[in-house]
């Protein structure tokens, strides 16, 4: 830590590592916060370690949408505005994204972590979520607390939801179909090779569709 400090070592193979970080990030326009992480915490699944080679959901998720999936999203919905739960490594629709990760030379990020996203403004356009399974609740009550009375054909919610959560899903959402429209299809089966996702997951998957954004018809989308 002391090295991005001080910008310098005295040790010459360090302080040409520094160097050439300090070059990249000129030139990427990039910031690094440095902080300490302990060894019970880094050698944890959650860790440094882990994180280090990209063994967590953000960065990577296996189970992501194929070529095929975003395809078939496309072509039934039209154009994703924002994938609120992505990154520069899983961004399968290409647009603009939230992650925890901000890279500041990547154009489509948004600088801002899902959640945040979801609660700091007035949405509008139509959204992709599939969140980290321990975000699904207070997604859903994010989504839930919209004035959907206001939104009409202003904001669709696309969400990506495993198959256990959807009493949740029906037991949040079910009052608001008098405000809006809602649905929901199966996605994905357990255990069963799909072209849509990239490779079997243990659980089902379930696509639920909130509101609706009619702002452009789909074929010119």
């Amino acid at each position: 830590m002391a090295i991005f400090d001080s910008k310098r070592s005295k040790n010459w193979v360090l302080n040409d590592i520094m160097k050439k970080i300090m070059e990249e990030m000129k030139r990427r326009d990039l910031i690094i916060t440095v902080r300490w992480v302990s060894t019970t915490q880094m050698a944890s699944a959650k860790g440094a370690d882990a994180l280090s080679r990209k063994k967590f959901t953000e960065i990577y998720d296996p189970n992501s949408l194929s070529e095929e999936g975003v395809k078939a999203i496309l072509s039934t919905f039209g154009k994703i505005n924002v994938d609120v739960f992505a990154s520069s490594e899983n961004n399968p629709f290409k647009t603009s994204y939230c992650s925890t990760l901000h890279q500041m030379d990547d154009k489509l990020n948004l600088q801002e972590e899902g959640i945040g996203f979801l609660t700091s403004r007035e949405l509008r356009g139509r959204l992709w979520l599939y969140m980290p399974e321990d975000l699904t609740i207070v997604t859903l009550k994010i989504v839930e607390g919209i004035d959907w009375d206001k939104k009409k054909n202003d904001l669709q919610i696309l969400m990506l939801v495993r198959q256990k959560y959807m009493k949740d899903v029906i037991g949040t959402f079910w009052h608001l179909r008098s405000k809006t429209e809602i649905g929901w299809t199966v996605f994905y089966k357990e255990g069963e090779k799909s072209k849509y996702i990239k490779m079997k997951t243990k659980c089902s998957l379930v696509l639920v569709s909130v509101g609706k954004y009619l702002k452009f018809p789909n074929k010119k989308q």
